[in-house]
């Protein structure tokens, strides 16, 4: 089981992808995979609700944002860094995924080929790769 927001910027919709790797409608469960669903109930909620739940075709749609949204957690690790080290402007600060990106990452690939990975800063720049075959 693994959790995903898919459809246009801004407009996603939260999707968990089955053992099967089937993408199905999480929008009777939560209205978005934040960290009040992952620190709730909502793991469970959803793995209750998967027999339940309606496919999503997901040709075309990008992937949204990673699970937790930019805000009070980015302020707070910026907060953080800044005790102890310098931060210039344009400085880019790597973190580790928020927990259930790639939950159950070993049942099936989390990135199949032809899928496309976009990532866009303001003011920086778009990056934008196709996966191919490992």
């Amino acid at each position: 089981m693994r959790f995903q927001r898919r459809g246009p910027e801004g407009a996603e919709r939260p999707v968990v992808l089955d053992e099967q790797g089937r993408a199905l409608d999480l929008s009777p469960v939560t209205a978005d995979i934040d960290g009040a669903f992952l620190a709730g109930n909502g793991i469970a909620a959803a793995r209750d609700a998967l027999p339940t739940l309606s496919e999503v075709d997901t040709t075309g749609l990008r992937v949204g944002p990673p699970v937790t949204r930019p805000g009070k957690d980015v302020r707070h690790v910026v907060w953080y860094l800044s005790q102890f080290m310098v931060l210039d402007l344009g400085d880019v600060v790597n973190t580790a995924t928020p927990a259930g990106v790639a939950f159950g990452a070993n049942d099936f690939p989390y990135l199949r080929a032809g899928d496309v990975v976009e990532v866009e800063i303001d003011r920086l720049g778009r990056q934008r790769h196709v996966v191919g075959h490992a």
